[in-house]
């Protein structure tokens, strides 16, 4: 009886750990204002390329993959530091290290291109993530109604964040990246889609 209290105990301190290291990596790095000075702009941006063509990029979220990295550096040092404590201890750790240095590098190279084109009469959607083409949507032009600013607000009301919502002449809705984010360039972007469908 006693051994097993010993393993539940030893299991939650474990998670516990896991938890701290997640949770004290991501707000360590995304507190400094110098760090996000130092990374490239995570901002939503367009340009209006040639031949009647609006190209939207959203870029990869540089500072959460940098706060998974330092995540992972973290759960490496203190597994590496127990060398002598038993697996069940260190395996987690080791883990933890994988999962976080996989997540940095996915999330520090994740991007969406979208693509506006009136001689083609097209909008393409192009996700990208690890250096490889994710996935690839393209719909007529004249099957879209217009673009929206989806917003939502965190459980205390703190903070907003933000995805570009497209809808379609069906009536069908979606939003670009499917999750919300508070990154800027939002609205910018939105009035520029809308005020090429409108031209």
């Amino acid at each position: 009886m006693v051994h097993r209290s010993v393993r539940v105990t030893r299991a939650g301190l474990i998670m516990l750990v896991i938890g701290l290291l997640l949770y004290g990596g991501i707000d360590l790095v995304t507190s400094f204002a110098f760090v996000a000075k130092a990374l490239p702009s995570s901002n939503v941006r367009f340009v209006q390329g040639p031949g009647d063509q609006l190209s939207v990029l959203v870029p990869p979220l540089y500072d959460l993959g940098l706060g998974l990295f330092f995540a992972g550096a973290l759960a490496f040092v203190l597994a590496f530091a127990a060398k002598n404590a038993p697996l069940s201890m260190r395996l987690p750790l080791w883990l933890v290290c994988l999962g976080a240095w996989l997540a940095a590098f996915y999330m520090s190279t994740s991007s969406i291109l979208m693509v506006l084109s009136r001689n083609h009469d097209t909008l393409s959607i192009t996700h990208r993530g690890l250096g490889l083409e994710i996935s690839s949507q393209v719909y007529p032009l004249h099957d879209v109604a217009g673009f929206g600013l989806y917003t939502s607000r965190s459980s205390k009301g703190s903070e907003t964040s933000y995805d570009i919502s497209v809808l379609l002449n069906s009536g069908r809705e979606f939003g670009l990246e499917g999750a919300t984010t508070n990154r800027g360039g939002y609205q910018s972007a939105v009035d520029a889609l809308n005020d090429f469908l409108g031209e």
